[in-house]
């Protein structure tokens, strides 16, 4: 139980790597924060993690400020602060850069780069 008592919020953690880092946090006694852009498949994640005590499921676009500071509300107020941050929340293109419109490009590096920044 290294993480005892830890408060660690995980943006992106709606399944895979975001899930599986939700899972691990958790297995050493930390209470997470799970949050992405979709609350019902970020509410199955929880469920699937399995420990509904200790963990809180939050919607959040890292794009979008308002999103973030409301994510943070959020986790102090269900567990009084946070200890640890991850920036988790990402996509890629299944295409060549070649392909991809100015507007893909510029919509993937909001969430994958600018949002990260962002949630510092």
């Amino acid at each position: 139980m290294r993480c005892r008592d830890q408060v660690v919020v995980i943006t992106g953690a709606s399944m895979g790597i975001g899930e599986a880092i939700a899972r691990a946090f958790l297995a050493e006694g930390a209470r997470v924060v799970m949050s992405s852009r979709d609350l019902a498949r970020q509410e199955e994640a929880r469920r699937r993690v399995g420990d509904i005590d200790r963990t809180a499921a939050v919607v959040c676009d890292v794009r979008d400020r308002s999103q973030i500071e409301a994510l943070v509300s959020a986790a102090k107020n269900r567990f009084g602060k946070i200890d640890a941050w991850i920036n988790n929340a990402g996509y890629g293109l299944m295409d060549s850069v070649a392909s991809m419109s100015m507007d893909e490009c510029r919509a993937l590096f909001e969430t994958n780069l600018f949002g990260a920044i962002e949630c510092m």
